[in-house]
């Protein structure tokens, strides 16, 4: 099945994990949810976050094409509400190290 990456980066300047408005919590709080329920699902292969500014968030999933993956990233809570923006694109995964 296709991969693509969703990237992820906050709409507001300034934006820190310390700064957080209580909006911001929320929305963040859901959107875990719904990448760690497509993970589970099986759709999401991977997520990670940068640790320090400029502050982004990606995840590769897999979708039937680029119109799902955008749909995806569209229904996630903190693109729906404003705190995010969201791109997608094409992906292939190349190497992966498991750790154990």
């Amino acid at each position: 099945m296709p991969q693509f990456i969703v990237s992820y980066s906050p709409t507001r300047d300034g934006f820190t994990p310390e700064t957080l408005t209580e909006l911001e919590q929320e929305k963040i709080s859901a959107h875990w949810d719904y990448i760690k329920a497509a993970f589970d699902a099986g759709s999401v292969i991977f997520v990670g976050r940068t640790t320090e500014a400029p502050f982004i968030g990606a995840c590769v999933l897999e979708a039937a094409d680029q119109t799902a993956a955008k749909d995806f990233m569209s229904n996630d809570p903190t693109v729906l509400s404003g705190v995010f923006n969201g791109t997608v694109q094409p992906f292939a995964t190349l190497l992966v190290r498991h750790s154990e």
